[in-house]
């Protein structure tokens, strides 16, 4: 097999390519050190904080839409003020912790120089 002097110079190139590719690897290392790192995603805080706060709507609509009395007599006076099963104020309730928790994790997660 024969090799010309266009088979050394496409060789030459294509192995020093990958090193000039991107200019970061002409920055020196010191530079490179002295960056701050990209801050972290915080998906959880994220999910737990959309939660939160989908629980929190649903038990507030839930509760200003749902009947304030289960049982009307022929006045149509309230004989039963309680109604149904308290899912809604649950709801609220179980919302505002998710929330707490959600809000305290976004917290935890945050990088240095934010806190």
């Amino acid at each position: 097999m024969r090799t010309g002097p266009r088979t050394l110079v496409v060789l030459v190139m294509s192995l020093g390519a990958p090193c000039l590719a991107s200019a970061d690897d002409l920055v020196p290392l010191e530079a490179r050190l002295l960056e701050a790192p990209p801050p972290p995603p915080r998906t959880g805080a994220k999910v737990l904080l959309g939660l939160g706060g989908s629980l929190l709507l649903a038990g507030l609509f839930g509760t200003l839409s749902s009947d304030r009395c289960a049982t009307r007599d022929q006045r149509g006076d309230c004989v039963d003020p309680r109604g149904t099963r308290p899912v809604y104020p649950t709801l609220l309730a179980v919302g505002l912790a998710v929330s707490v928790m959600g809000s305290a994790a976004w917290r935890n997660d945050a990088p240095e120089a934010s806190r």
